[in-house]
This record gives structure tokens, sequence and C-alpha cells, in this order.
């Protein structure tokens, strides 16, 4: 993930303010602090993240203080994923920050609950939306295709996978 990059798209999808990108509250920042996120997602998210609920294409992205007070995303830090937003059919739209490419996707919420008896990893129904955080806000500026959900991203990564076999 490229910070730079990033702050130049979300500032290119923020020309009419409605995003609200900017510096996250001091409390936020110390957190995200806490949290082992890639250099620059920790710079994005504390300086250029939006700061209210918002919609980034045809996602709900939670502000800094929205993912911060969701009980979803302790769950989901444990297993190296930002919670960020929500498809629109309620599939959580998160962040791996396993690796510095941070890899946006979508965890089923038909198949991954947080609040299950028996705790599973998430990881195993997550599908990715793009190969890096800065090409899906690429898609996005360039009005390109991304997955409504996560079986929608599960079709669409098979689709490649067979064009790039074809």
């Amino acid at each position: 993930m490229n910070h730079s990059l990033c702050r130049e798209f979300i500032q290119h999808l923020n020309q009419d303010e409605s995003l609200k990108s900017g510096y996250a509250p001091e409390h936020i920042k110390n957190w995200f602090e806490e949290l082992g996120l890639p250099m620059d997602l920790l710079r994005f998210m504390q300086w250029d993240w939006p700061q209210t609920d918002c919609q980034i294409a045809h996602i709900a992205i939670q502000s800094s203080a929205s993912l911060y007070a969701d009980q979803v995303t302790a769950h989901l830090l444990k297993h190296k994923f930002l919670n960020a937003g929500s498809a629109p059919n309620g599939d959580w739209f998160v962040i791996d920050f396993s690796t510095e490419a941070c890899v946006p996707g979508f965890i089923t919420h038909e198949e991954w609950s947080p609040w299950s008896d028996e705790p599973q990893d998430p990881r195993q129904f997550f599908q990715p939306i793009a190969r890096t955080f800065d090409s899906f806000l690429y898609r996005v500026v360039e009005g390109r295709y991304l997955p409504t959900d996560y079986y929608a991203a599960k079709e669409f990564n098979a689709f490649l996978k067979e064009e790039r076999n074809a």
C-alpha cells in the first residue's frame, strides 16, 4: 500500500467534502499506533481516513470513531483484519494488514460470526476485492467494477483466475 497514492485518491473522492477525510481524534490516533499496522496504512488511518460514516462506491465506510467503537473490530484485529465498513448485504469490508499490500475484501456475515460459541478464523471466509488498498481506491476513482459482497468477490476472483489461465 502506498500512503501518498491513497491520500491523493481519497482527496479526489472527497471533492464534495462528504467523506470528511482528515485527522482522527487523538485517542484514536494513539489506538491505531497500538495495532501493529504497516506504516503506510497507519499514517493513512491516522491522517486521511474519513471522519464521518460515508459511502465509497457501494461500500459503507465507517469513520475512525465508528470502527473504534464497533464490537466486531476487536474480533477481527486478532486475525490482522481492520474492520473498515460493510457491503450492502452486511458482509464486513475489511483491510487485511498481515502484509504491506493491505488487501481489502469482504468477510461473509453468513458463515462467520464473532459471537459464535466456537470461534473460527475469519480468514477462511475472506475474499479480496483488489490487490492492494491503493488499487481499490484507484478502481473507485476510475469507476471500475468492484464486487458487491463476499459471494460476488468469490465469483469474480474465480473469473479472473480462469481469464489468466485461458
